[in-house]
């Protein structure tokens, strides 16, 4: 994953629930599990595995050999509720050119399937625990 920057590679999804750590666990693997296309070879979100308190994802295409993006969700427990906290970690960037002139705005690679990933994970929050909340911040300051 390339040094480039992009004005979205800092976004991240913060959300507080009621419900227990593993059971978010399990909502935010279902939430990657469902971030997929029925076309073969194009990107989808796919679990790369973690540790207590933290999960890794990443955005892959071409049978899941490339990596377009990595991104972790963080999820604590405090306070009498759980916290869950999305981060993109790796990226891609694409420009459009022409004869090698920049053109366009630069593309986060993947970035459509992390906001997927994101609406999903806080689609099966509220589904589990109706007070949930969760804000995705795009540019945070």
């Amino acid at each position: 994953m390339g040094a480039a920057k992009h004005k979205n590679q800092n976004a991240t999804f913060t959300a507080r629930t009621t419900l227990d750590p593993d059971r978010v666990v399990e909502l935010a693997k279902a939430a990657g599990a469902s971030v997929k296309n029925s076309i073969p070879g194009q990107p989808f979100v796919q679990y790369d595995g973690g540790y207590p308190g933290q999960l890794n994802f990443s955005v892959r295409n071409i049978g899941g050999r490339n990596v377009l993006m990595t991104f972790t969700t963080s999820i604590t427990e405090a306070g009498g509720g759980t916290t869950v906290q999305t981060k993109i970690d790796g990226f891609k960037t694409t420009q459009p050119t022409w004869m090698f002139i920049p053109v366009g705005p630069k593309s986060l690679v993947g970035y459509s399937h992390y906001k997927r990933f994101v609406a999903a994970l806080e689609r099966e929050l509220k589904v589990a625990d109706t007070s949930a909340a969760g804000q995705l911040v795009e540019r945070p300051a």
